[in-house]
């Protein structure tokens, strides 16, 4: 959490937004969820137009890639709460709109896992107007696939424990559902397209790209597949 408020207090305020960046991009190497929070659209406690200081900072915040803006005195004692999460809301979606970048090159890869991940990002981005189908019991791919902050190429992730769909809810780029993960890996990436088609995520002929397990006589191997939703 970066708190600006309790951060200005305890360094120059000169150095607010250096540590705010800072924290961030420690958050996204360490692949940990980061939020920045207070004083975002402070003027709105008591007026129902943010100034344009406040719009920028918003923007800011959007741009250096942080999981989530979140309010705080605005909602809980101003005067136009409604107002505030709208206002908000309209610039995050301007701004990720209008986003070109690719994804963080600079994440530390650890493992060959990891590296099968960032093969699926570049994949999925190469493939244009594509997503990434991705199943989980732990929540740990979808944490690195965030992590990758792979712009316009949302991370459609299933699982069935009720917890780990709480904590995918916070993490940048994610989607998650709520869905039985069954034995038969086939099986399951047919459950998730209906899922996506139900829910009109996506649309019949959209390519996805799928991590997921394939049975390999009696072994289970790591894959990464390119396939069109029907």
């Amino acid at each position: 959490m970066v708190a600006r408020g309790d951060l200005g207090i305890e360094v120059p305020m000169e150095d607010v937004p250096l540590f705010q960046k800072r924290a961030v991009e420690a958050c996204i190497r360490h692949r940990k969820p980061v939020v920045v929070a207070t004083q975002l659209l402070e003027s709105m406690i008591t007026s129902p137009v943010p100034t344009r200081a406040e719009v920028s900072d918003i923007a800011s915040a959007v741009w250096s890639s942080a999981d989530a803006i979140m309010l705080s005195g605005e909602t809980t004692t101003g005067r136009y709460p409604l107002e505030c999460v709208q206002f908000m809301k309209r610039v995050a979606g301007r701004i990720e709109g209008s986003a070109t970048k690719g994804f963080n090159t600079e994440l530390p890869l650890k493992t060959h896992k990891d590296r099968l991940l960032r093969a699926a990002v570049v994949l999925a981005q190469e493939l244009g107007e594509s997503g990434i189908v991705v199943f989980t019991r732990s929540g740990l791919l979808p944490q690195t696939l965030s992590a990758l902050r792979a712009w316009r190429c949302p991370i459609y992730a299933f699982t069935d424990e009720p917890q780990v769909f709480r904590h995918m809810l916070l993490m940048w780029g994610v989607e998650p559902f709520l869905m039985d993960i069954k034995p038969e890996p086939e099986e399951t990436i047919r459950d998730a397209f209906a899922y996506l088609l139900r829910r009109e995520w996506v649309q019949p002929g959209d390519w996805m790209v799928v991590v997921t397990n394939v049975l390999a006589g009696e072994k289970t191997i790591d894959s990464i597949q390119m396939r069109p939703v029907e």
